[in-house]
């Protein structure tokens, strides 16, 4: 993480510290964002990953190298939803693919605030805090993001909740 680190969102910074950090990286997103894509954009502007709980993680390990990352996000106020975004063209380190396998594991660990910027030339970064204070980072060069309400915070968690798959199942 750039901006939202642990030490951000642990408590270990006084209010100004908190704000001067936050006030930054929107500072930098707004001053980026119209040069995104209309997806990369979206993923920075209008997906809120807050409270995500990840469902289901699949990892094509080949051209071209795509993540898919199935949440269910939301709460309680603003209803819930499942949120499924897929990566193409993807960089993650093996560090990240071992900590995503892990945490889609865990059945209560969730996302807390997430980072999106330019990556290496022609990519963009994807960085996601969670609430074990673990992180990713997801290169990328495009994402597809697809939403659809769900009635309850509870899912039935999938009995392979990561794999490293040749091609995407359902």
């Amino acid at each position: 993480m750039k901006y939202f680190t642990k030490e951000w969102h642990g408590g270990g910074w006084n209010g100004y510290q908190l704000e001067q950090t936050r006030d930054a990286y929107f500072r930098r997103l707004e001053a980026i964002k119209l040069t995104f894509p209309q997806d990369v954009s979206r993923l920075a502007t209008e997906v809120d990953l807050q409270s995500g709980l990840i469902r289901k993680v699949r990892y094509r390990n080949h051209r071209p190298w795509s993540l898919q990352i199935l949440l269910r996000c939301g709460g309680v106020f603003q209803g819930y939803q499942d949120l499924d975004l897929e990566y193409n063209n993807v960089i993650v380190s093996e560090e990240d693919l071992v900590s995503l396998e892990m945490l889609a594991d865990i059945d209560r660990v969730e996302m807390l605030v997430d980072e999106v910027d330019f990556g290496p030339p022609g990519k963009y970064v994807h960085r996601i805090l969670f609430s074990d204070y673990d992180d990713i980072e997801i290169g990328f060069g495009s994402v597809s993001i697809k939403k659809s309400r769900s009635s309850r915070r509870s899912f039935e968690k999938d009995p392979v909740p990561f794999a490293i798959v040749p091609a995407f199942t359902s």
